[in-house]
Order: C-alpha cells, then sequence, then structure tokens
C-alpha cells in the first residue's frame, strides 16, 4: 500500500523514529510504573515534536493546557497548536478555533475562531465545516436583525 491511504489519498508518513517517539512517550506517561517514566514520555514527545511532528506537537498543546506532568502555560500550548497548524494539520487548525470560541484557556475571540474555523473548513475538515457554517447563518441573522 505504500503512502497510500484510502481512496488513493496521500497519508500523512512520519519518519519511524519521530512516530516511535510519540508512542513511547504516550506509553511512558500512560502506563509507566517507574519513578521519572512519566518526565521521560515528555520528553520523548518534545523531541518529536522538535522535529516537527504535528501530532506530538498537538499532544503537547493539550499537556501544558491542562497543566498535566508539567507546570500549566497557555502561552506556550498555544504555541505548539499554531506549529501543528502551520505544518498543515487540520485538527490543529480546528483545535485553535476552539480555543478562541471557548475562551477556557485564553481569551475569547470570535473573530480568531472564525478564521481557524474557515481555514479547516476549506480544507475538508468536516466539524470545522459544521462551526463555520453555524457562523455564517448566525451572521446572517444577525444581520437581517440589525437592518430591521
Amino acid at each position: 500500500m505504500g503512502t497510500e491511504g484510502y481512496e488513493g489519498q496521500q497519508a500523512s508518513v512520519q519518519p519511524p523514529r519521530t512516530d516511535f517517539l510519540l508512542s513511547k512517550g504516550l506509553r511512558l506517561i500512560n502506563y509507566g510504573t517507574e519513578p521519572g517514566d512519566a518526565e521521560e514520555g515528555v520528553r520523548c514527545i518534545q523531541e518529536a515534536a522538535d522535529r516537527g511532528y504535528s501530532k506530538a506537537l498537538l499532544t503537547l498543546a493539550a499537556i501544558y493546557f491542562r497543566g498535566q506532568l508539567v507546570p500549566q502555560d497557555t502561552a506556550r500550548a498555544m504555541g505548539y497548536l499554531e506549529q501543528a497548524a502551520a505544518t498543515g494539520d487540520l485538527e490543529a487548525m480546528y483545535q485553535l478555533g476552539e480555543q478562541y470560541d471557548e475562551g477556557d484557556y485564553i481569551p475569547l475571540d470570535v473573530v480568531k475562531a472564525a478564521e481557524w474555523y474557515r481555514k479547516a473548513a476549506e480544507l475538508g475538515y468536516a466539524e470545522a465545516q459544521a462551526k463555520w457554517e453555524l457562523r455564517i447563518i448566525a451572521g446572517a441573522a444577525f444581520s437581517k436583525i440589525w437592518k430591521n
């Protein structure tokens, strides 16, 4: 099958070592039994992220948003999401929209949320398409009410 995915789409291929680092890190965090396993897991994920692996960047973002195993650092978490989005990762684009839309960890910014939803929607990410369509409908309704 090579790099071909379903219906002939190119699959995202990472060097085996990078994918291994993320898997190893997650195993150490979730199933490690020795002191220091979780910290080593974060180091493995960090190394994969340093190589530009978007799944590792997304994982680190979640770890830093929650303050799980590391001090909570929303600026750093947003940086990881932005780096992942810059690689073209649609999930990262959608999650950036979610962060700005929900305002749980960062200040609410509906304009930035809409921009990220639109970017991911235009590239075919279904969840972002739904959020983007809701904004279009809400905007049209607001515009109609405002004119009256």
